[in-house]
């Protein structure tokens, strides 16, 4: 508990580096961001057969570096100047892209373990 704890924070850690990196006028892309790569990443990891050994990486780095209560703040009408559309297509993004992201390196780690 305490290892996914540390994790976590340095997952954190992490998500505020990429915030600050791309400034508050793109923080929706910084979002975006992080939380494929935190889907990728947990992918990645589940992929290997002793995976239960590396749950700590998911739940705490992983969990970390997605933030999905940011993405829920984003997406509320009238919180941010985007249309209906707008919204919808970055929820789209969001959700297909970490679904496939996850996926793809799941696969892909699957494929190179043989």
């Amino acid at each position: 508990m305490a290892l996914s704890a540390a994790l976590g924070g340095v997952g954190a850690v992490l998500r505020w580096l990429v915030l600050e990196g791309l400034g508050s006028t793109r923080s929706w892309l910084a979002i975006l961001f992080v939380n494929i790569a935190g889907s990728a990443l947990a992918g990645g990891v589940v992929a290997f057969p002793f995976a239960a050994g590396f749950l700590p990486l998911v739940t705490g780095l992983c969990g970390g570096l997605t933030t999905f209560s940011t993405l829920a703040l984003h997406l509320v009408p009238g919180q941010q100047t985007r249309g209906l559309p707008r919204l919808v297509g970055l929820a789209l993004a969001h959700s297909l892209g970490g679904v496939g992201a996850c996926l793809a390196t799941y696969s892909l780690v699957s494929i190179v373990l043989g």
